[in-house]
This record gives structure tokens, sequence and C-alpha cells, in this order.
């Protein structure tokens, strides 16, 4: 019988390859079936000797992992593009879920790292639902400062945080619209458009929290280069 709790995934890939040798080859099922383990309070069977478990929790220099986990622009981490929906295991992640010295993010998994790829941004941001002047991110937790904003030519709004580039979630975009400005003048939706789609003919910035930010312009493509994170990273 398989040890559960989130602590068992120290190495994902000897988890993988039982996984196959019980003959679950297909991806979304070996997905589910890696998801189950991670949970916690799953009793899972798995015919493993006692010294490959210890291997599993013990095992040093363990090497990182990458291509199995991302986050999409809605916040949620797949694996292998399987949408993790069990709550203890986005948190776990999200705890442990780190800058690396490259501009990458990692998933901490013990002594294993996760690379995380990155459909948009490393955060992804969102409008507290007590709070219309509060953003959080993925993880739930506060962003507290916001030291910049950009508009991407595909139309998403992305701060620039203490912890990194955090994109705004789409369903919140027409939250903020009534903190934008031109020339620090209120303006309607029509003078708004006409401007976001002029950006050289007007000064267009975001009232936020007694900030006031000068929204910048920048291409979605040149995005990780401008704040300085990396959105696929691969092994060297």
């Amino acid at each position: 019988m398989l040890p559960t709790g989130v602590g068992l995934v120290g190495n994902w890939v000897t988890v993988t390859r039982q996984l196959h040798a019980m003959g679950r080859s297909d991806d979304a099922a070996l997905c589910a079936d890696i998801t189950a383990i991670c949970c916690g309070g799953v009793d899972y069977a798995l015919p493993m000797d006692i010294s490959v478990q210890r291997a599993i929790e013990q095992w040093p220099n363990v090497p990182d992992v990458y291509g199995w986990l991302s986050l999409d622009r809605k916040g949620r981490w797949l694996l292998r593009g399987e949408v993790i929906v069990n709550p203890k295991v986005s948190a776990f992640i999200g705890r442990n879920y780190v800058r690396q010295e490259n501009g990458g993010f990692a998933f901490q998994n013990g002594p294993q790292k996760v690379h995380v790829a990155l459909e948009t941004t490393p955060w992804v941001a969102q409008i507290c639902a007590d709070d219309p002047l509060a953003l959080q991110d993925q993880t739930g937790q506060p962003i507290t400062a916001v030291d910049g904003v950009w508009l991407t030519d595909t139309g998403q709004l992305v701060f620039a945080t203490a912890r990194g580039a955090a994109m705004l979630q789409d369903q919140d975009l027409v939250l903020v619209l009534p903190h934008l400005r031109i020339d620090e003048q209120a303006a309607d939706a029509e003078q708004l458009l006409q401007a976001l789609e002029h950006p050289e003919s007007a000064a267009v910035s975001l009232c936020w929290s007694d900030q006031h930010l000068p929204l910048q312009t920048v291409t979605d493509a040149q995005l990780p280069q401008v704040l300085g994170f990396v959105r696929r990273p691969e092994k060297p």
C-alpha cells in the first residue's frame, strides 16, 4: 500500500514509472493517478518495496524536472496539460513556488525542483472579492506593492510587483476600466478605447490604491525580457 500525502511525491519520475508499470500509459489517466497520490488521505494501492518508498523520501541529488508542470492564464496549475483540481495539491504547489536565479519559476517539491512553464506571467492577479482596490495572486496571497503597469498587444494588463510580473485575469479587466485616466482626467469607455488603440495620442494612466501609474505598452513576446522572467524553462 502506497503512503499518501504530498510528501510522497519526492520524485515524480519514479512515481510515473511505477504507474506505467501498472499499465497506466494514457496521459489523462496518468495525471489523475498522480494527482490522487499527491492529494493526501487517498489510499492508493501500488506494489512498491519499502526500500523504494524510502528512496522517494530520502533520495539525495534528485534531478530537476522539466515539461511536467505549467501555470495557465487563469492561475491554474496543470500537470502534463491536465488541470490539477485538488485544492490540497494546488495549495502545496503555491506555498513552494519560487523564483529561480535565471528568472524562471519552479515548484520546490522537497529536494526536487519542478520547473514551471508559463502561459503568460509567473503570477496571475485577481481583484479581491471583498475589496475592489486590492489584488491577490493565484496562491491567494495579497499583492501589496505595484511598481508599474503594462498593456500588451494582446490586450492583457500586467502589473510589475515585488515578486514579479502578474497578469490581471481576463474577467477582472472590466473592473479596472473606471480607474484608467487620459491625461489625468476621467474618461468614458469610448475615449479609453481610442486612447488604448493609439497610445501615442494621449497619456493613459492607472489610478490604483493611491498610486498614479503610467500605462506602458509592450508586445507579449517582449514581456518576459522587459519584466525579467522565463516563460519556457529548458533543461540545460
